[in-house]
């Protein structure tokens, strides 16, 4: 039996194979450039305001609003919808901006479980969960897979509730045909680095609601009326309108993003190619240990994450798949196990599928640049540990 690089063995690649590359040609440099030679740096330029009309045009949208990044747009949604105490509904498993929202608009985070499939929130415990001070749910669709939409929109419906989409990792999944983050109120989208369009940082909200958008521009700007003043000069100077916030995305990363998005389609399949490859390539391996990803009938991912399960210990797979050459994490911890929600009074065994998900996924590279050669030695390496 070959013995594991973690035990002093041969790894199965002695470079590293990445989690995630950018997918950068000459065209965002040149943008930079040109961004840069315009001297219009800050924010509001032309190329910002592309981005949001392909955007909109995309997404089949009425409203897109560039936010410096998906933590701003999560606060922001709250913020337009005037929510200000009470309690949002969101997942056990997730990244911590999700939670910090309602906690930034003096509102509790009230966590939920969710699927041990997919990590997204589970419709059943929502239903369970909402009392008379809930004010919105934000579900997430982790990885790139969109929630049971209709069901939550249902249940929102029933409650007079918002819904905000927590879309960071969805540009470009649907849900029966339409786009993630489409399917609510809001649509809270990211551009950081490890996003399948990146500008490093950044970030988006959408909305068909104009008021919602009218009140979305304003609060992002320090609660000026600035871009009304930009737009038609009818005064000498812009007013303060309303409590805001700097959520402006500089033009800058505007410029890197714009090139990016016009590069959406490709990015999205060349994902889905390399996930199908690692999918049947996996699968061959037959092995009870692993765990393939979860795709739901009604849903049409972007690969943003490509998570499998290992059933044994996980961190030692973690790292026996990274000594192997492969860069291998584990994900969130949920949110009910860190410091900060110590003090709601959660405690271990609440979550149960959260920390079911959190003791069994890890993360394999999942990027347009992959090859077949590095997509066959991740196959390798599963096949190596887990055996």
């Amino acid at each position: 039996m070959e013995k594991l690089a973690i035990d002093g063995g041969e790894p199965i690649i002695k470079q590293k194979i990445p989690m995630v590359v950018p997918y950068f040609d000459e065209k965002e440099i040149d943008s930079v450039v040109e961004t840069i030679k315009s001297t219009w740096i800050s924010s509001n330029g032309k190329k910002g305001k592309e981005l949001e009309e392909k955007m909109c045009k995309y997404l089949g949208v009425n409203h897109t609003i560039l936010v410096n990044n998906c933590t701003s747009a999560l606060h922001l949604a709250l913020m337009i919808l005037g929510i200000k105490s009470g309690n949002v509904l969101v997942p056990d498993y997730t990244f911590t901006s999700t939670g910090l929202a309602p906690i930034l608009v003096n509102a509790s985070p009230k966590l939920v479980d969710v699927e041990y499939d997919t990590a997204n929130i589970e419709v059943n415990q929502i239903e369970r969960s909402i009392d008379s001070n809930t004010k919105c749910i934000i579900p997430v669709h982790y990885a790139g897979h969109p929630c049971e939409m209709d069901s939550i929109n249902r249940i929102a419906n029933e409650n007079e509730i918002f819904v905000v989409e927590d879309a960071a990792q969805a540009l470009g999944s649907e849900y029966k045909g339409r786009k993630a983050g489409t399917l609510s109120d809001i649509g809270c989208f990211s551009f950081h680095a490890v996003k399948n369009i990146t500008c490093g940082e950044g970030g988006a909200i959408v909305t068909n609601d104009d008021k919602l958008a009218e009140k979305a521009v304003i609060m992002r700007d320090k609660g000026t009326n600035k871009a009304a003043f930009n737009i038609h000069q009818n005064t000498g100077f812009y007013d303060y309108v309303s409590e805001g916030h700097n959520f402006m995305l500089s033009e800058i990363l505007a410029a890197v993003a714009l090139e990016q998005f016009k590069k959406i389609d490709k990015i999205t399949e060349l994902r889905r190619k390399n996930a199908d490859y690692m999918v049947k390539e996996l699968k061959k391996l037959n092995n009870p240990k692993i765990i393939l990803p979860t795709v739901k009938n009604y849903a049409n991912t972007n690969w943003h994450l490509f998570p499998i399960k290992f059933k044994g210990d996980v961190n030692w797979f973690s790292k026996a798949m990274n000594a192997e050459g492969i860069t291998a994490n584990i994900h969130y911890v949920p949110l009910h196990l860190t410091t900060l929600y110590k003090k709601y009074g959660y405690k271990e065994g609440d979550f149960p599928n959260a920390e079911r998900v959190f003791n069994s996924m890890v993360r394999l590279p999942m990027h347009p640049g992959l090859t077949k050669e590095d997509m066959d030695n991740i196959v390798k390496a599963v096949e190596k540990v887990a055996r």
